[in-house]
């Protein structure tokens, strides 16, 4: 498997795990800048409710609430859509972490909820933490 650091445009099989704070939302400038990009790469134009309204709230609440976005065919997120939110996120260093699938052709960001994250962090620091008294009682 190989670990990607960044968004890679002729990727065609790609995930993604991010984490996005309820109350990140991309600004128009950020929007603009990855239609720019997208478009410069003959993808076709959206339309400003597409940009604006499911870009900016309706795909990023799904990531919020932890649920993923996928590019598949007709069914999938527009795959220009796609990109964008992967754009914005690797900007906003709200990837975790991101990785080749074996299966081509289905790209996909799969969003954690951030009390999740928090609930693991906290986890693990009281899993620390008992090790640490633990040794030293002993």
């Amino acid at each position: 498997m190989k670990i990607k650091t960044d968004f890679v445009t002729n990727s065609s099989s790609t995930a993604y795990v991010v984490i996005i704070p309820k109350d990140f939302v991309p600004t128009d400038e950020e929007i603009k800048e990855a239609y720019e990009f997208h478009r410069l790469y003959g993808a076709e134009d959206l339309t400003d409710e597409q940009l604006y309204k499911e870009l900016k709230f309706e795909l990023f609440d799904l990531l919020k609430d932890g649920d993923n976005l996928w590019h598949y065919g007709e069914d999938g997120t527009h795959h220009m859509l796609f990109g964008m939110v992967a754009d914005i996120c690797t900007n906003n260093e709200l990837v975790l972490t991101s990785f080749e699938l074996s299966n081509e052709g289905n790209n996909r960001i799969q969003g954690v909820k951030e009390a999740n994250l928090n609930r693991l962090f906290m986890d693990t620091q009281l899993h620390k933490l008992k090790i640490e008294v633990d040794d030293e009682q002993n």
